[in-house]
């Protein structure tokens, strides 16, 4: 078998599922990192700026200007975490209509896509994608 051909096509289809995100995100008025966050927040609010670091890949200064951003539009609000230095994210009333408006968007989009795709090839893929994150995690603790 020709892995180095596979995993190419791997990287290839997972770069261009980014690239639609992110024109799609465009197309809704907003960036792709900022789309990335709204779901972040909307995921586990009310969550810290690490923990949007952490779930996104994205650097602490992207996500600080993002949710400075969202703050000066009155879309979130930063309150006492467990420490001085950690704030909580939670969206203020109008960014709740905000932020549904833009992912119930992208959900209806994505639920149309999988539709299409059809239920046991997407869970199939899950799956499978699950399986290969979970094997290349194991082999990377053994990596020197």
């Amino acid at each position: 078998m020709d892995y180095k051909k596979q995993m190419d096509t791997i990287i290839t289809y997972n770069s261009k599922v980014e690239i639609l995100y992110s024109e799609l995100s465009k197309k809704l008025g907003i960036s792709y990192h900022t789309m990335l966050v709204l779901f972040s927040i909307k995921k586990s609010e009310p969550c810290t700026q690490k923990m949007i670091v952490n779930e996104c890949l994205l650097s602490k200064q992207t996500v600080n200007s993002i949710v400075k951003d969202l703050q000066n539009k009155g879309y979130v609000t930063l309150k006492n975490g467990r420490n001085q230095k950690e704030k909580n994210i939670e969206y203020t009333e109008t960014g709740k209509i905000f932020c549904n408006e833009i992912t119930s968007k992208i959900e209806s989009l994505e639920e149309r896509v999988l539709k299409q795709v059809g239920y046991k090839e997407c869970e199939l893929l899950a799956n499978e994608i699950k399986k290969f994150a979970e094997i290349f995690e194991e082999e990377l603790k053994h990596y020197e």
